[in-house]
């Protein structure tokens, strides 16, 4: 399988909430043009308390959640710390339920370089199909794009509405 990382530029501050930290994003923006930051979330306390990200990026992470509920959280979480015209990025990998997954990924570098990862979900009763993914997705986000290949699934989406309209809802 292969994920091609090699034309992909990220706009402004990036958040990333990959679980396994595979160093792909941050090799992957370091090659960018301009001058981008990016931070890391590795526990729940470190989420940060403001929404100036304009994008978050979710790599190889979702599917191995074994609930939608903890699936629905993460994404919910991503949602209130990007701007209103923030984006989020999911690759991640399709899987049926009783299959257990150990397989080679090569993610193509935007230096011309190969990074090798070997991905494994042996959980059996973890499910990730590509209706699901779109459906946790869409309670937060607009989706703009959709790709398959093989087993990966790469999603970008847009917040839906903005903040300010939700803050009006939720104040009357």
């Amino acid at each position: 399988m292969i994920i091609d990382m090699s034309k992909y530029l990220f706009n402004g501050d990036v958040i990333d909430i990959s679980k396994d930290n595979y160093n792909i994003i941050y090799n992957v923006i370091k090659y960018a043009e301009d001058e981008i930051s990016i931070d890391y979330i590795e526990e729940e306390y470190d989420l940060p308390k403001d929404n100036k990200f304009n994008s978050c990026v979710c790599f190889l992470t979702i599917g191995k959640i074994n609930t939608t509920r903890g699936k629905e959280k993460i994404l919910k979480k991503a949602s209130k710390f990007l701007r209103e015209d923030g984006y989020i990025y999911l690759w991640d990998v399709l899987k049926e339920k009783r299959e257990s997954l150990q397989i080679p990924i090569k993610v193509l570098m935007p230096n011309n370089e190969i990074k090798l990862i070997n991905y494994t979900n042996k959980n059996i009763f973890c499910e990730n199909k590509e209706r699901d993914f779109k459906s946790i997705v869409d309670k937060y986000f607009e989706i703009e794009e959709t790709k398959i290949s093989e087993k990966i699934i790469f999603i970008k989406a847009k917040m839906k509405g903005t903040k300010k309209d939700e803050n009006i809802i939720n104040s009357n």
